[in-house]
C-alpha cells in the first residue's frame, strides 16, 4: 500500500524435451532434444576445486570451469559422485551445457547403504527438478556398492532394477541409467566403461548389440 518494495525474487524456467527416437528397429534408436538428433560430447567433472575440495571457491570458477569444457568443444558433462552445487546446475543452464546427473555411490552393499542411496538421490531429484540442462539420472557408477562376485546375486540386481523404476516414477521426463557403465538390469542406455586401448577391443563384442546407444570411455 506504501508504494515500497520490501522484497524481490528473481527466478527463470526452461523447457526442453529428452527422448529416444521411436523407431521399429532398437539399433536404429537415437537420442533425441527437442525431436532432434544430439550426439553427446562429454566431460567427466569431478568436481574438485584448488583451496575447496568440493566447494567451488566463487562463482567465477563455476562459469569458468563451465566454459573451459565448451571451449574444448564439448556440449555436456556427467557429474560424478556427489551432488553438485546448484550454482553449477544453474549456470550449465544459462549457458547451454548438457547434464547427466549423480549421487555418491556407497562401497558396500548394505540395508543402510540402500536405504540412504535412495534418501540422498530421491531428494537430490526433488531439488534438481526443475534444471533443463539435466537430460538424464544415474544413480549408480560402474557397480560400487552393488558389486558382487557373482553375476547371480539376485538382491543386488533387484536394488538396481527397483532404482530404475522408482527414479522414472518420480520424473519421467528424464532418461535414466540404473548402472553406469557395467552390470545393467533395466536401462534408458546400454553403456560400457572400457579402462584399456580401445584398439585392444575386439569388435565382436558390439556385433549385433541390442541397445539404443553405447557409450565408450577410453583411458589416455
Amino acid at each position: 500500500k506504501t508504494g515500497i518494495i520490501y522484497d524481490t525474487v528473481r527466478s527463470y524456467f526452461g523447457m526442453r524435451k529428452i527422448s529416444i527416437s521411436d523407431l521399429k528397429s532398437s539399433y536404429n534408436k537415437q537420442i533425441l532434444l527437442n525431436n532432434n538428433l544430439i550426439y553427446q560430447k562429454l566431460f567427466l567433472v569431478q568436481g574438485y576445486w584448488p583451496g575447496g575440495l568440493y566447494t567451488a571457491p566463487s562463482e567465477e570458477d563455476i562459469i569458468k570451469d563451465i566454459q573451459f569444457i565448451k571451449d574444448f568443444g564439448f556440449n555436456g558433462l556427467r557429474t560424478h559422485q556427489k551432488a553438485f552445487d546448484p550454482r553449477f546446475l544453474y549456470w550449465c543452464d544459462r549457458m547451454g551445457v548438457l547434464v547427466w546427473g549423480e549421487i555418491g555411490n556407497s562401497f558396500v552393499f548394505t540395508i543402510d547403504s540402500q536405504v540412504r542411496l535412495l534418501n540422498e538421490f530421491i531428494t537430490e531429484i526433488e531439488r534438481d527438478y526443475n534444471h533443463p540442462s539435466i537430460i538424464i539420472w544415474v544413480p549408480i557408477n560402474e557397480s560400487w556398492g552393488v558389486r558382487s562376485r557373482s553375476r547371480r546375486d539376485s538382491k543386488r540386481a533387484f536394488y538396481t532394477l527397483s532404482l530404475y523404476y522408482l527414479i522414472k516414477s518420480i520424473d519421467p521426463t528424464r532418461l535414466v541409467i540404473d548402472d553406469d557403465g557395467w552390470w545393467h538390469t533395466e536401462t534408458d542406455i546400454c553403456s560400457r566403461h572400457f579402462y584399456s586401448d580401445i584398439k585392444l577391443i575386439s569388435k565382436s563384442t558390439y556385433f549385433a548389440v541390442n541397445y539404443w546407444f553405447l557409450f565408450i570411455f577410453k583411458w589416455f
